[in-house]
């Protein structure tokens, strides 16, 4: 039996609600980066259709961390601003680290043009005051320092070989495609050479099965290799709405999409946006507004939406209050 009718319709106005709040982060997110490129749109197309082709179950974190621990290549989801998922690549890193046996961490956030860099650090030669300027994270990577000062420690803490994953190239503007082409020929080569378990933490747009992880199945082949993979995203704003209503929280803390994917279900996608939007904010601060009147018009019209009235400073057409 379903809910009473008054519950349904507080849960169906909860959901236009929060649809409506993300439309209005996804507008702002866009006005702030600005149009994409024809060949990021068409990057971001396949991304999405990772989700829209699928039928998810939900699954206990339990099966989840089996195919984890079970798999010869992880790669798992990064959200850059959010540090949200740095808890998930430590999860990960905890189980695939057994006595015996040494593990590979690959991180996009480093180019590969610092692997000595990354290597110093691993050997204590550098602190990682030290690493962070050598490869000046704050200027070509700019995103939260703490998360991934956390995952390198640990991994180090742990053995872990580290790899600079990302095209040296980056900060000039090599392409998406370039960049995974790149990250696959190093994943594999680096697999061929050592039969270790790797741990691969990118940015969930390089993860969409024809990126990323296809561009690494076909360069192991060249190779004549091949390596159980597993690919863990995070809490897609799709699924989030089409699975929500259906998934039991207290027994589903994820979604299997079938094909050794998975979808871990830890924040709303609004968070995610806010978490980007704070960080665009932070590099492009109107020197007239500090971050507490930053915090105050973001507040004041997150509640204001959710209330269904307009926003402060918005127009009721712009925001599809009516929605």
């Amino acid at each position: 039996m379903g809910p009473p009718a008054p519950a349904r319709d507080l849960t169906a106005w909860i959901s236009r609600r929060q649809q409506t709040l993300l439309r209005l982060l996804k507008g702002e997110e866009r006005a702030r980066i600005g149009p994409m490129s024809p060949g990021l749109r068409s990057y971001r197309q396949r991304f999405l259709m990772e989700f829209r082709t699928t039928s998810p179950i939900p699954r206990p974190m339990s099966a989840v961390e089996d195919a984890v621990s079970g798999a010869d290549l992880v790669f798992s989801g990064d959200y850059h601003a959010h540090p949200r998922p740095e808890n998930t690549h430590l999860r990960w890193l905890q189980l695939m680290v057994r006595p015996g046996r040494r593990v590979a961490l690959a991180l996009e956030m480093v180019s590969s043009r610092h692997q000595r860099a990354l290597d110093d650090l691993a050997a204590g030669r550098l602190t990682a005051d030290r690493f962070r300027r050598r490869i000046r994270f704050d200027s070509d990577w700019g995103f939260p320092w703490r998360p991934y000062a956390k995952l390198l420690r640990r991994a180090i803490r742990c053995g872990c070989r580290l790899i600079a994953l990302d095209h040296p190239g980056r900060s000039d503007g090599a392409s998406v495609n370039s960049r995974d082409r790149h990250a696959a020929d190093l994943l594999s080569g680096h697999l061929a050479r050592r039969n270790e378990p790797l741990l691969v933490v990118a940015g969930e747009m390089h993860l969409a099965t024809p990126h990323l992880p296809a561009r690494t199945v076909r360069a192991l082949e060249a190779r004549n290799l091949s390596r159980r993979m597993v690919t863990v995203f995070h809490g897609h704003e799709d699924l989030y709405f089409s699975a929500g209503t259906a998934v039991d929280p207290e027994t589903c803390a994820a979604l299997d999409l079938g094909g050794n994917r998975f979808c871990v279900l830890q924040s709303a996608p609004w968070v995610r946006l806010l978490a980007h939007l704070h960080w665009l904010e932070g590099r492009q601060m109107d020197p007239a507004a500090g971050p507490e009147e930053k915090v105050v018009d973001w507040t004041a019209r997150t509640l204001a939406l959710l209330a269904g009235v307009r926003p402060p400073g918005r127009h009721a057409a712009e925001e599809e209050i009516g929605t």
